[in-house]
C-alpha cells in the first residue's frame, strides 16, 4: 500500500512540476516525504498519518482557492467529531 502510494505521489509530483504549479509541487513533496518515513517505520500510527496527511493538505489547498469548500470541510470535520464523541465516545476523525 505504501509503495503504491509513493508511486502515485511521484507521478503527482511530475505532473505538478510539468504544469508549473508550485503549490502542488510543495504538497506532493511533503506527502512523499511522509510516505517515505512511513515506508521505513514499523509502526501503524505513522502509516495512518502518511495516508491521511495528503488528504488534509490537498483539501486545505482546495479551500484556499474555494472558500466555500473550506467552510464546508471545516463544518463537516467539526460535526463529525461531535457526533462520534457523543455517540461512540471516541475522537474521530484524527490524523493518527
Amino acid at each position: 500500500l505504501i509503495s503504491a502510494g509513493m508511486v502515485l505521489l511521484i507521478l503527482s509530483l511530475i505532473a505538478a512540476y510539468k504544469l508549473g504549479n508550485p503549490y502542488l509541487v510543495t504538497l506532493s513533496v511533503i506527502s512523499l516525504l511522509s510516505f517515505i518515513g512511513a515506508f521505513f517505520s514499523l509502526g501503524t500510527p505513522l502509516v495512518l498519518f502518511a495516508c491521511k496527511l495528503p488528504i488534509l493538505l490537498f483539501s486545505l489547498l482546495a479551500g484556499y482557492f474555494y472558500l466555500s469548500y473550506l467552510i464546508f470541510i471545516l463544518a463537516l470535520i467539526i460535526l463529525t467529531r461531535l457526533y462520534y464523541r457523543r455517540r461512540f465516545h471516541i475522537t474521530y476523525p484524527r490524523l493518527t
